[in-house]
């Protein structure tokens, strides 16, 4: 295997193996890159029917100039010819490997299964690492070499192997985990600002599969430093950890400070580094206010125009007239989709709207007496394709003082009343058939029927074509096949359109751009394609489980009988394990433990078998794969404040004692627990968009599926 990586020249090939075949093959028809196709018999080269081969193909003298046979292509491929398929998951320190009969998908049992490594040969196998048990699981060591290994499984003579790139091991993953948090979020200059932090270790174990959180009693100090919008420091110093991993300090504002607007907090402790932002604001209450309302509550579409009223009046009430007032409007195209709809395309733009510039135009003039002024829209031109489109309207008055105020109101403005949308069944299709889909709907996603539609179907390519066919809408989405036969090309571009048209003129047009092709058997043979993969279903009875439940989780398939995987995941393998499917559908128990808080994930990949073509008369293995996420709600980590004043209603200038209780997630009380108590003006919070995050969300995040390592030997086979 090696020596097939690291050699490129025929010559050097002489010694490899054993040579069954050396034999030159006449090409007939070839033009200049254009691929062509010949069969190449290997049964020579295996044994019942199983085997590797290594094939070499280089140009002949005759097809060469002198000058060029130096530099002459080399085109090498080492084929397996295999009944064994081969299925590997990382799992951190281990690989679980799972054997199955490549055409049917049975688990094959009593397989060997092989760590090579790149010194070694296939005549030459080191010792066994592990046998497949009964279902065709084995685990073996993820050693390897430059980051890879090569997964050998052997049964009876038959020998497949896998590549398989080695992840990192996560075991000894370790990060600094901080939740820091003030008192308002927003503050004025000359204010006083409470900060209060906890910092924790969040490292891996059991091979990298769970996270712990832990304290880090080495941590006794934190340098910390206070820089304005611009990055100015305007405060620093340190602050001691207590046996809590908690600290907490304050600081003032400077009332010289000029850069206001988004401060932030630098921490540095040890080798890691944590950044907190706070906002610093002037408060100062509008003197003056505007207001935007349409006239109409209406659908707006072309054909028709909307009065806008704008108002400006002072804050404490009353009008505000005879006010300077500047309108601008401005209209940008958009992709809309009715509600629920959004499988369909209701667009007419087949090539987006990236370049279509958005339109504006600014009016000037003045509020009456009562500090109205009317705005009317008309939308009398309509253009050759019409557009869905998003208008913006602002009116921008200038107050007493000289200090402008905005306000803005936003709408569409419809192609039509009704819409047509396309929605192909594929984008790519061989032949000249297709499938598609057409529903007519008003902008809120209710299907119309009884709407006549235009359908379209008109070649890009050359030769130009063009078919038209007269449809009518129903209650739901109607079925139509677009018919482009006699076509002689390998590659066409068809453009595929949808039309309506109302009484009073304005119509909606979408479309589609779909690539098509015919294949030629003469150059292509037609047994060349992958092995299909579908989608599976996996649900659970629940959403969220309690540590200690028994979750039921259902697998369901169209492709049955079937065997399959069923493997949890956290941040890697936890644990597989193979099983069979009689029936459609099959319930899988798994018993909830803490360690998968907050979430787990879930995954099966099903094998099965399904007719080849339309006569059923072969059979070829399926591939069906499902993936479903379990949320965990763990009582260990979880503490619950109850926090409860004397008197709920209070003067000013009074005080009032306020009862904290704090208890575990089973119910418990807790003792010498820490709490930060916190007292701020609600409407400050509120002014300040102030959202207090949940620790457990920091330091317990929400695992992803993005972590799960997977290959397949199905991947790389061809039928």
């Amino acid at each position: 295997l090696e020596i097939f990586r690291s050699k490129s020249d025929a010559s050097e090939y002489v010694h490899f193996g054993t040579k069954v075949l050396d034999k030159i093959f006449q090409v007939e028809n070839l033009k200049k890159d254009v691929e062509v196709y010949f069969r190449v018999d290997l049964t020579p080269a295996l044994k019942n029917g199983v085997g590797n081969v290594v094939m070499v193909a280089v140009p002949t003298v005759l097809s060469q100039s002198p000058n060029s046979w130096e530099t002459r292509p080399v085109i090498r491929k080492w084929i397996q010819c295999t009944n064994l398929a081969l299925d590997v998951y990382d799992a951190n320190s281990k690989l679980v490997v799972w054997a199955t009969d490549f055409k049917s998908g049975t688990s094959i049992s009593g397989a060997k299964i092989f760590n090579l490594k790149d010194s070694q040969s296939f005549k030459t196998f080191p010792g066994t690492s592990a046998v497949t048990n009964q279902f065709g699981i084995a685990e073996a060591p993820a050693t390897g070499v430059n980051g890879r290994v090569e997964v050998v499984v052997e049964k009876d003579g038959d020998v497949a192997f896998l590549q398989y790139v080695l992840t990192e091991d996560r075991c000894s993953e370790s990060e600094t985990k901080w939740f820091v948090y003030d008192d308002r979020g927003l503050y004025n200059p000359k204010e006083e600002v409470h900060v209060k932090g906890y910092v924790r270790n969040r490292f891996l174990e059991t091979n990298g599969r769970f996270e712990k959180i832990q304290l880090d009693f080495n941590l006794k100090e934190i340098n910390f430093q206070v820089e304005d919008s611009r990055g100015f420091k305007i405060h620093e110093g340190k602050v001691k950890v207590n046996n809590f991993g908690a600290f907490d300090f304050k600081f003032t504002i400077p009332e010289s400070i000029k850069n206001l607007g988004v401060a932030s907090i630098h921490f540095t402790a040890e080798s890691s580094t944590y950044s907190h932002t706070f906002k610093i604001e002037e408060f100062r209450r509008p003197e003056c206010v505007a207001e935007i309302k349409p006239l109409q509550d209406k659908l707006v579409q072309y054909n028709s125009s909307i009065i806008l009223k704008g108002s400006t009046s002072y804050f404490s009430g009353g009008s505000l007239g005879n006010l300077p007032v500047t309108w601008r409007v401005s209209s940008s195209p958009i992709s809309y989709s009715p509600a629920g709809l959004s499988k369909f395309n209701f667009n007419a733009d087949i090539n987006g709207n990236q370049f279509i510039l958005t339109k504006s135009e600014t009016l000037k003039s003045e509020t009456n007496e009562n500090g109205d002024h009317y705005l009317q829209l008309e939308f009398l031109k309509v253009p050759k394709v019409p557009r869905t489109l998003s208008i913006v309207t602002s009116m921008t008055a200038v107050d007493i003082t000289g200090i402008p105020f905005e306000k803005t109101h936003n709408f569409l403005l419809h192609a039509n009343d009704y819409y047509v949308g396309i929605q192909p069944l594929r984008d790519w299709f061989d032949g000249g058939k297709l499938d598609v889909l057409l529903v007519v709907c008003t902008p809120d996603g209710n299907i119309i029927p009884d709407v006549p539609i235009t359908l379209t179907s008109r070649r890009v390519t050359w030769p130009k074509q063009k078919k038209i066919v007269q449809l009518l809408s129903e209650s739901i989405p109607i079925k139509c096949t677009v018919d482009l036969t006699g076509n002689n090309q390998d590659s066409i571009m068809t453009k595929i359109s949808a039309k309506i048209v109302k009484s009073n003129g304005n119509f909606h047009k979408s479309s589609v751009l779909v690539r098509s092709g015919r294949v030629s058997s003469e150059t292509i043979p037609n047994r060349f394609e992958k092995i299909p993969r579908k989608l599976a279903k996996m649900t659970a009875v629940k959403d969220v489980f309690q540590v200690g439940e028994q979750a039921e989780i259902q697998v369901e398939t169209e492709f049955f009988p079937c065997e399959g995987i069923f493997m949890q995941y956290c941040n890697g393998l936890v644990t597989s394990h193979s099983f069979k499917m009689t029936k459609s559908k099959k319930v899988i128990h798994l018993y909830i433990v803490e360690d998968y808080a907050p979430n787990i994930h879930l995954g099966v990949q099903l094998i099965s078998q399904t007719y080849r073509d339309d006569q059923k008369t072969e059979m070829m293995p399926i591939v069906s794969t499902a993936e479903l996420k379990i949320n965990v709600k763990s009582c260990q980590n979880l503490l619950e404040v109850a926090v409860v004043p004397n008197q709920a209603l209070l003067a000013p200038s009074t005080s009032t004692d306020i009862f904290v209780t704090v208890k575990d997630g089973r119910g418990i009380q807790v003792e010498n627990a820490e709490v930060a108590l916190t007292v701020v003006d609600e409407a400050v919070l509120v002014e300040a968009g102030y959202e207090l995050k949940n620790p457990l969300e920091i330091f317990f995040p929400e695992r992803k599926f993005a972590e799960i390592s997977h290959e397949s030997s199905r991947e790389r086979i061809q039928l």
